[in-house]
């Protein structure tokens, strides 16, 4: 994108959060920043796992486990309610990893229930080595 619509956009975007935020109960959304991919077109195959968790956000401090895992996210479990939309740090817990490998910004794209599912949006060049890593140990059998 064009450096000069770069602080345009961010300005519209936030405002149009903002109406979103405060617009009338029972009013449709001003535009949907934020929307659920279809699940059958996900770029990457994702992989069933069970690993600890952690999503920090501003002062708030969620855990959870993870249940699947891709090369651009993965499906959490967790008893805390994370919104679609929130931003924040995740620290994931992988098998034989310590310290934890963190996502510095990872988002999330949509929240069912004690279910999410993350983006990771943004990562060290070391720590997305060493979860690379951690993805090429996975069979290339992805789960359904």
């Amino acid at each position: 994108m064009n450096k000069l619509y770069q602080p345009l956009t961010r300005t519209i975007v936030q405002q149009i959060r903002i109406y979103n935020a405060l617009k009338p109960q029972g009013t449709e959304p001003l535009l949907c920043l934020e929307r659920e991919a279809p699940m059958e077109l996900r770029q990457f195959p994702r992989f069933p796992v069970h690993c600890p968790i952690v999503f920090y956000r501003d002062d708030t401090r969620a855990e959870g486990t993870m249940v699947d895992v891709s090369m651009s996210g993965c499906g959490v479990e967790s008893t805390a309610r994370l919104a679609q939309g929130n931003y924040g740090v995740l620290l994931l817990h992988l098998p034989e990893h310590d310290p934890p490998v963190q996502v510095d910004v990872a988002v999330v794209r949509w929240a069912r229930e004690q279910r999410c599912g993350l983006q990771f949006l943004r990562m060290r060049p070391e720590e997305k080595e060493r979860f690379h890593r951690f993805i090429g140990t996975f069979d290339r059998k992805p789960s359904p």
